[in-house]
């Protein structure tokens, strides 16, 4: 196991492989019977879920990632993140206390887990913006643009969705890393694609892969991941905010956001994705009928949160 964000407020918690093969087996149960009714879902990310453990009274929060049937590629994963969490943290970030390992899990294979403490709600920047009068240059929003500018770049990035922040002591602390964003000199999308793709059938990993680096590659600039901040205020259902966060964005940024590229990238989104469920519909399909084998994450609609 690896341990960053070791400076928080937020202590990674000390979980055994006895309890986190608990955890597993509960997801696998989730990912079998398309439900999570019996899990304490805190988090469904495109290729992850997190859960809060034990179910009744969770004492911390578990991450999962894309299993793999070798130790070399789930440690290949664990290292990229623990490589982007450093970066993060070197560029001035907080990050949430995190142990980072790999689960030799039980019955076969290896699971990359992030384990996190879990963040009372209270202090959750998105729960935070939902108690609080939208203002300009409220707290929250002007730490997230100062973290923006100072850690991406033209080759390096982090995801400044609201919902992936804590607020403590007036100041941010991300909690969600586990994809890391690279890119080479001429701008390209050089981060693990097959961490979350490698059971994707060969005919459709090309067509993936373009729409991922696509939506990567937005990250880059401060201007254009602060307009990803607020397309993400409008899926929430945060409209309030959209125009204090545009006006106290835009006083710091070199290019403004403009309010028309807002709506069209959130109109944009709300056709892509879908679509790009339909693949991991395909790749779930291919996976189970074709290969028989399991298939080993949920699939869920990136709006609404329910599993497809």
């Amino acid at each position: 196991m690896t341990i960053v964000g070791t400076d928080s407020p937020f202590v990674a918690p000390e979980v055994s492989d006895t309890e986190l093969n608990d955890v597993d087996r509960a997801i696998q149960r989730a990912q079998i019977e398309r439900s999570v009714e019996h899990l304490r879902v805190l988090g469904l990310g495109e290729i992850s879920v997190a859960v809060g453990w034990p179910t009744d009274e969770p004492l911390f929060v578990a991450k999962r990632l894309l299993p793999s049937h070798n130790r070399a590629d789930a440690q290949r994963d664990v290292d990229m993140i623990i490589d982007f969490a450093r970066r993060i943290e070197a560029n001035g970030g907080r990050l949430v206390g995190t142990d980072v390992r790999v689960l030799d899990r039980d019955g076969g294979g290896f699971v990359p887990y992030l384990l996190q403490p879990v963040i009372p709600g209270e202090l959750l920047a998105e729960r935070l913006l939902e108690t609080e009068t939208p203002a300009v240059d409220h707290p929250v929003l002007v730490a997230l643009c100062n973290m923006v500018t100072e850690v991406n770049s033209a080759d390096f990035a982090i995801d400044p969705q609201v919902p992936n922040f804590a607020w403590h002591d007036d100041e941010l602390w991300l909690f969600d890393f586990s994809t890391p964003m690279t890119f080479d000199s001429e701008g390209r999308f050089n981060g693990n694609f097959d961490s979350g793709y490698r059971t994707l059938p060969a005919v459709l990993k090309p067509v993936l892969r373009r729409e991922v680096a696509k939506i990567f590659g937005y990250y880059r600039s401060p201007t254009h991941a602060l307009t990803q901040t607020v397309v993400f205020l409008k899926r929430i259902g945060a409209d309030d905010w959209v125009d204090p966060a545009m006006a106290t964005f835009n006083t710091r940024l070199p290019d403004p956001i403009d309010r028309a590229q807002v709506d069209a990238l959130y109109e944009r989104q709300i056709k892509e994705f879908p679509r790009l469920k339909q693949l991991a519909r395909v790749q779930r399909a291919w996976q189970e009928n074709v290969r028989r084998r399991p298939y080993e994450y949920l699939i869920t609609d990136s709006f609404s949160g329910r599993v497809l």
